[in-house]
């Protein structure tokens, strides 16, 4: 996104701008394949690694004349600092968030049961906040203490409904990309396969969960 008074329009513009992103995170991958669609690099702009939180304060404060960052922060710029978006993360990332077992837990057959309800109790989860996401942000907002109407504001502007999926072969293939973007980037020391920590066997039980609640 870009500061409301500064002269970018597009990606392309960010050549020698001060733009601000997260080191080894989704900001710093889409940013990285956007600047190479539009013929730049990293070394065309003045990149300033930053946490989120740090992020904002200089972008609110004029430091920064243009910032990839994800969430909370990213709508927050929006709403109160007039940032505008220039591009979004959609079709660059695969949107999952993974959800990590224990190998020996998945190997065992009680406690891959065990995975297996807890993995359809997020699943229900989420489709009660999808279908009642204003007393779900209320839950949120007690516990993180963000403002309730910023809540809302995120969930209206979500690319998709919140959902629990199973492996599918794309999964794989687009953290890989993820993956290579950052050997090149220099934040891998080494290439990393990324294949073998995805497992199917609970994909079954998460599309049969699926398709019951979709009769509800």
């Amino acid at each position: 996104m870009a500061a409301k008074d500064a002269p970018i329009r597009s990606i392309a513009d960010l050549r020698g701008k001060r733009v601000g992103y997260v080191r080894a995170t989704t900001a710093h991958y889409f940013l990285a394949r956007q600047l190479e669609e539009a013929g730049l690099s990293f070394a065309d702009i003045e990149a300033i690694n930053l946490t989120p939180s740090d992020g904002y304060s200089a972008f609110a404060s004029g430091k920064l004349d243009a910032w990839a960052i994800y969430g909370y922060n990213g709508r927050l710029a929006i709403a109160k600092q007039g940032a505008r978006v220039l591009k979004t993360g959609v079709g660059y990332l695969s949107g999952n968030f993974p959800i990590y077992a224990n190998p020996k837990a998945v190997d065992d057959p009680l406690r891959h049961a065990a995975v297996t309800d807890f993995l359809l109790r997020v699943q229900r989860a989420y489709a009660f906040a999808n279908r009642n996401f204003p007393v779900y942000a209320a839950a949120v907002a007690a516990d993180t203490h963000l403002p309730v109407e910023d809540l809302l504001d995120q969930f209206a502007h979500r690319s998709e409904d919140y959902a629990l999926a199973g492996v599918t072969p794309d999964v794989p293939e687009t953290h890989q990309r993820v993956a290579d973007t950052f050997l090149k980037l220099g934040v891998l020391d080494v290439r990393a396969e990324v294949g073998k920590f995805w497992d199917t066997s609970f994909n079954e039980a998460i599309a049969k969960g699926a398709a019951k609640l979709a009769t509800l």
